[in-house]
């Protein structure tokens, strides 16, 4: 594998970046990306690839776009090509009324079942904070996530999202 000894200018990489988010099937996270970088023998810091993404966001037209949590869970942002539409794990969440009833509802199931938060969560690959949040209704609850939840209860959404109750 030949690395690049010579530093990239902004252009080649942002360059690089569409062209591995375009390998990549359209959309992919920021890790992703320099993992695929990485494959091809270039070296690039973590916080120069967030740069160069970032500004690739805000040209106009812009080549690709951000979603997911724009409050600090950088890792957790998706970028994708323009054009190549978001899933809904992507952005899709419960209304405020199905969130809090989903909360309600799995602690219900999951206290009915005898199991701690910090095995559910371990099992839907979240952090039991999380749980404890969604399960006290604060915030919205993502899709992707109400359906990981769901799996490691062993139940469906529709269940934990009905307004009279799942024990």
């Amino acid at each position: 594998m030949n690395s690049r000894s010579l530093p990239l200018t902004a252009a080649e990489l942002a360059d690089l970046c569409l062209k591995a988010l375009a390998d990549l099937g359209g959309t992919s996270t920021a890790p992703e990306i320099r993992e695929h970088l990485v494959a091809q023998g270039i070296i690039v810091h973590p916080a120069y690839l967030a740069s160069v993404l970032n500004s690739l966001a805000r040209r106009d037209p812009a080549p690709l776009n951000v979603s997911g949590d724009a409050r600090g869970a950088r890792r957790r942002r998706r970028w994708r090509l323009a054009g190549v539409p978001a899933g809904p794990e992507e952005n899709e969440v419960l209304s405020r009324e199905q969130s809090a009833a989903f909360g309600r509802n799995a602690r219900a199931v999951r206290k009915a079942a005898g199991r701690k938060q910090t095995d559910v969560a371990g099992e839907a690959g979240i952090a039991q904070s999380t749980l404890s949040f969604l399960e006290n209704g604060i915030g919205r609850v993502p899709v992707k996530r109400a359906e990981d939840l769901a799996l490691a209860l062993g139940t469906t959404i529709e269940v934990l999202t009905a307004d009279g109750g799942a024990a």
